[in-house]
């Protein structure tokens, strides 16, 4: 089994360090939200004053046209005026829905020259926070965002540190103590006792990845604007989709990591006798592959990383289809001022190489690559 007093250090760890980065990201972008609110007031009250003085201009003769735009004007002096209000009493309905009237108005002006992909982003946006019952997040963090920052910038690393610091020793470990005879003569077979030293690095690890999101959520939400919303709409695909679908769609990929990365730890712990030497080798290793493996793929183009499972091991850009379409072109932001942009830093210029499910091929593959060759090693090693 693994040391219990190393894997509370290990879990209380990873919770730890969550609670207090994401709850330093919330704080500071609550304070950010105050100050773009007051901008955002500010703003309409500039916009206000200049509808009331285009309005309390006097025409020589009556236009049409003109007609038509003054009554436009008024319709957008009351809806201005309810965004304000809707701003002040943290009515976010209010705001939401004379905000997009607003923006419906403008978009059928004549004169809107500038601006009309952004407003079109923020319009579809806006209707996507009304149909799914979603209050805005206006640049502050929250409990549900910030367990969606974790899956989408952290997971990749944080999976397969958690996974080697807590398997690559259980056989190793048991070697170097000599308490390996012990469980043999517990076990009928070596085989037995390597699958059960892999559920048991299984079961830890997603421990781990509980910690690290039992962490992000209280961060969020001690720190932040509150709980958040599980319906706040992200941009998937040209789409806006639930964050809890999000979620749900990345469940898969996050367990086959899990397996993977503890299959290959648990491998690691086979080749040494010494369990500090495994860790660290082990540790050392895979953490070169994954950090360093991801730049190499946007350096080189068409590389052979992007078929290695060290990249099919990022959940989430793999679930939004990393590996199917050209994150350019799909992955954009969708209105000015929200958390709904998903960017991968270094995949901008890289091809399709893998859909979804050659993604989730690879690592259960991987695995039980992995699985098996450890088995095959355990069983002829001398554990004397």
């Amino acid at each position: 089994m693994i040391h219990r007093k190393k894997t509370v250090i290990v879990l209380s760890t990873v919770l730890i360090v969550c609670f207090a980065f994401f709850g330093l990201v919330a704080k500071f972008s609550l304070t950010a939200a105050s100050e773009n609110r007051k901008l955002e007031i500010s703003s309409y009250e500039e916009n206000i004053k200049t509808k009331e003085s285009l309005l309390a201009k006097t025409y020589d003769k009556s236009d049409a046209l003109q007609d038509e735009k003054q009554r436009t004007w008024r319709e957008e002096l009351v809806f201005m005026r309810a965004v304000v209000d809707g701003l002040n009493e943290n009515n976010w309905e209010k705001r939401v829905q004379n905000k997009t009237r607003c923006l419906e108005l403008e978009l059928n002006e004549d004169n809107l020259i500038t601006g009309v992909a952004e407003a079109q982003n923020e319009l579809a946006f806006n209707k996507a926070l009304m149909e799914y019952q979603a209050a805005p997040r206006d640049f502050a963090e929250d409990g549900v965002s910030s367990v969606y920052g974790l899956f989408k910038n952290w997971l990749f690393y944080l999976i397969p540190l958690c996974a080697m610091l807590l398997a690559s020793d259980l056989i190793s470990g048991e070697r170097a103590s000599g308490s390996v005879k012990l469980l043999m003569q517990r076990r009928k077979t070596r085989a037995g006792l390597y699958a059960r030293k892999f559920l048991s690095g299984l079961r830890w690890t997603l421990l781990a990845v509980l910690s690290a999101v039992l962490g992000a959520f209280a961060g969020g939400t001690v720190f932040g604007a509150g709980v958040g919303s599980l319906s706040y709409p992200v941009l998937l695909q040209s789409d806006y989709v639930q964050t809890w679908r999000i979620f749900l769609f990345c469940l898969p990929v996050v367990l086959l990591s899990v397996a993977f990365y503890t299959a290959l730890g648990l491998f690691l712990s086979t080749l040494f006798r010494s369990g500090a030497l495994s860790v660290i080798a082990s540790t050392a290793g895979v953490s070169a592959l994954v950090f360093f493996g991801r730049k190499t793929v946007a350096a080189a183009y068409g590389n052979a990383w992007q078929f290695s499972p060290f990249e099919c091991g990022d959940a989430l850009t793999a679930v939004l289809g990393k590996f199917s379409v050209p994150v350019q072109e799909t992955l954009t932001n969708p209105a000015t001022g929200q958390l709904t942009t998903i960017d991968s830093s270094y995949f901008a210029d890289i091809p399709a190489a893998l859909p979804l499910w050659g993604c989730a091929l690879m690592l259960l593959g991987c695995s039980a690559l992995f699985l098996v060759a450890g088995i095959w090693i355990f069983r002829r090693k001398d554990l004397v």
